[in-house]
């Protein structure tokens, strides 16, 4: 059985330029953690931009993906209860990634990543966001 952490889906995608999807994680699993960490960091973006499209763009990318990642999270979920975690710490882990990276850039790398999110989320190309190495706190029940 994989480690929430893991699970949690060697996720936070592994290198901080996403372009390098770990194989062994199911592409469910990431849908559902990157719905999870792009709604957060579009909800940022948004503060820094308020004109940016990003938030129609999410939720576009989102409709589209909407029944893999309701898979993923139904999977995340099973896992997590097997492990006696809760959905909330998960969600908490993917959110604190989200947090960390941006409060670790200064304006011109908010603006980037914002800029790659909304170009992936318009484009499916795969974007330059979210989180460098997981947390310790990942690593904690």
């Amino acid at each position: 059985m994989k480690s929430i952490v893991i699970g949690a889906i060697g996720l936070a995608l592994t290198s901080p330029a996403l372009s390098q999807e770990p194989e062994s994680v199911d592409p469910n699993h990431q849908l559902f953690a990157r719905s999870v960490m792009y709604q957060s960091l579009s909800d940022m973006c948004l503060q820094q931009n308020p004109l940016s499209p990003i938030k129609a763009a999410y939720q576009q990318w989102l409709g589209q993906h909407q029944s893999d990642i309701e898979l993923g999270r139904q999977a995340i979920t099973t896992m997590a209860l097997e492990q006696g975690r809760t959905m909330d710490s998960v969600v908490n882990v993917f959110l604190h990634m989200v947090e960390q990276n941006w409060g670790q850039l200064d304006e011109p790398g908010r603006a980037q990543q914002c800029d790659e999110l909304l170009n992936y989320l318009q484009q499916g190309q795969v974007a330059a966001v979210v989180t460098p190495a997981a947390p310790e706190a990942a690593n904690s029940p």
